[in-house]
């Protein structure tokens, strides 16, 4: 559609395309029938693909959002994570074959820089991997890495497929709620700190900043204070979890989804106010920082940091020492135990220092490469929400290894390739066509 920021897939496909989705489908179902009988667990993720295949055939934009809480039902049902990571894949798979059967003369324009780039950072993290009988492996990869690798195939089949924003943002922002409200339901708690879905508290807080960042960013973008109800939820939940990291990643993630598209002194000023909000709950005294990191003692917090910053110093060491290769995807632990000083099996809390020191250099040069092109995507106030919720992810890669969990992951992996996709399709715009300027809502 002109002047849009999102491309939607055809429905008709060629004499070809419609013999190979015969096979396909035919292949699955023998494979589902198999699975069934011997492996119930894991025929239960077939046939989810299964009854999904038909709507991700005839319309993948549409369907694309429905992997975001597929992933959360999986993980809720108690199912292997693993094989529900790939059960996605295959369904992530299934949509870039219908995308590439119906227009594969118009791939390259679809494909743009970014699949690419995509292509190269996984071969890069392949490519780093030392083979290690102390890890737990699939098909010969890390457990790690195969579910960072699936990842990476959701930001490019995402980028191809260009789901539309606005149903994309608010799946992220239901998913995030859906979750939030099953972990306050279910009320589990770890040193009183709340956990669920076989998340820690760090890792809760992480999945629920994005929804709540997007809900915010929903609320300026379409003028519905109903997205503060799920949002709200989210805010709850995370502040029960008590990280640290989730409290600033998602005050981070609502800054960006406020002042995004304002004019500059706008956006400087609701910056400098977010740094301040961020400085002031880790200074403040009783009741705010009670009431953001709990019983957490200051001695706790001291050591917390102590251990990180230690963390943080072996790999920069790292990864100055393996610039090229690093020293394989998943093998950090192993060297923080073996370091004199650290002697403790532990990651880096820190996913751009993670891939630095276990990928090299030129890996994390490659992801941030799409994140900056993702996080600066110019477009009108439906990619807002998007925005915010990459903006957050960001933000949590700082203070814990979440990439290669999709069920934290999952929503921030899918918005990227969605601003990925808008950022093409922007730059394919007949010049003739002006572009939509970012505005505040006029729905009341």
């Amino acid at each position: 559609m002109a002047g849009g920021v999102t491309m939607r897939a055809r429905t008709e496909l060629s004499p070809n395309g419609a013999r190979a989705t015969v096979a396909v489908c035919v292949a699955a179902v023998m494979a589902a029938a198999y699975l069934a009988w011997h492996r119930p667990t894991l025929g239960m993720v077939a046939l989810t693909a299964l009854l999904s295949a038909p709507v991700a055939m005839a319309r993948p934009d549409a369907f694309a959002p429905a992997l975001v809480p597929l992933v959360a039902l999986g993980a809720a049902l108690s199912w292997d994570y693993l094989i529900v990571a790939v059960g996605i894949g295959a369904l992530g798979a299934g949509v870039l074959v219908r995308c590439l059967a119906q227009e594969a003369s118009r791939l390259p324009a679809r494909l743009g820089w970014s699949v690419p780039c995509v292509a190269v950072l996984a071969t890069l993290l392949v490519l780093s991997v030392d083979p290690d009988p102390r890890m737990p492996t699939v098909a010969g990869l890390p457990t790690d890495l195969a579910t960072l690798l699936l990842g990476l195939a959701l930001v490019a089949a995402t980028s191809i497929v260009a789901p539309g924003p606005g149903g994309l943002a608010r799946t992220v922002v239901l998913t995030g709620a859906a979750i939030g409200a099953y972990a306050l339901a279910l009320g589990d708690y770890a040193s009183g700190r709340l956990v669920g879905l076989g998340l820690n508290p760090n890792y809760l807080g992480a999945a629920l900043a994005v929804s709540l960042a997007a809900g915010v960013a929903l609320v300026r973008g379409e003028g519905r204070l109903r997205w503060l109800i799920p949002a709200t939820v989210c805010l709850v939940a995370i502040v029960q979890t008590h990280s640290r990291g989730a409290l600033v990643a998602a005050g981070a993630g609502v800054a960006v989804g406020l002042i995004s598209g304002r004019p500059r002194r706008s956006q400087m000023v609701g910056a400098a106010i977010t740094l301040a909000a961020c400085a002031l709950l880790f200074s403040v005294a009783n009741p705010l920082k009670d009431i953001a990191f709990g019983s957490r003692a200051e001695l706790e917090l001291s050591a917390n940091n102590a251990i990180r910053t230690q963390v943080a110093q072996v790999a920069l060491d790292l990864a100055v020492e393996h610039p090229l290769r690093g020293i394989g995807y998943g093998m950090f632990p192993f060297a923080a135990f073996a370091d004199p000083q650290l002697r403790t099996f532990i990651n880096t809390h820190n996913d751009y220092l993670r891939l630095a020191a276990e990928s090299g250099v030129v890996a994390l040069l490659l992801f941030l490469a799409l994140l900056t092109a993702a996080v600066t995507t110019r477009g009108d106030t439906r990619l807002i929400p998007l925005r915010a919720v990459v903006a957050t992810g960001a933000v949590t890669l700082l203070f814990a290894n979440t990439l290669s969990n999709l069920l934290v992951s999952g929503g921030f992996w899918m918005c990227l390739g969605c601003l990925l996709a808008a950022r093409l399709a922007a730059r394919r715009r007949p010049t003739n066509d002006p572009v939509v300027p970012v505005r505040t809502p006029l729905k009341r």
